[in-house]
């Protein structure tokens, strides 16, 4: 499942194994990029346990540390894309859990 912001849609893509990426593109300008995951979600990565969403506005990561329990989770988000520079980063900016009781997060709202 991939999300839109301002005009670029963004998915992900698996080139090989257990190689993933977020590819964009922008319908405006008609253009594709391939964005790399932050570091150490590359080190942990299991497909089942990351999410891509929208947050404030900007791309996000949903990162669940351990998917077979989901008792915590992780936002990272992408800075500098619509700024023009070579390669995203990618800042974490909230940690929940563990969580008691509650299996998964069903939504987030803005306010």
């Amino acid at each position: 499942m991939g999300v839109n912001c301002r005009g670029v849609y963004f998915w992900w893509v698996q080139r090989l194994l257990p190689v993933y990426k977020i590819l964009s593109f922008d319908m405006s300008k008609d253009e594709f990029r391939s964005i790399t995951l932050p570091d150490v979600l590359r080190r942990k990565f299991d497909f089942l346990s990351l999410r891509l969403m929208l947050w404030n506005e900007s791309v996000s990561i949903l990162f669940f540390p351990d998917y077979k329990s989901m008792d915590s989770f992780e936002i990272w988000v992408m800075d500098d894309y619509f700024s023009g520079v070579d390669g995203p980063s990618w800042t974490k900016h909230l940690t929940v859990g563990p969580l008691v009781g509650i299996y998964t997060p069903l939504v987030f709202l803005d306010e």
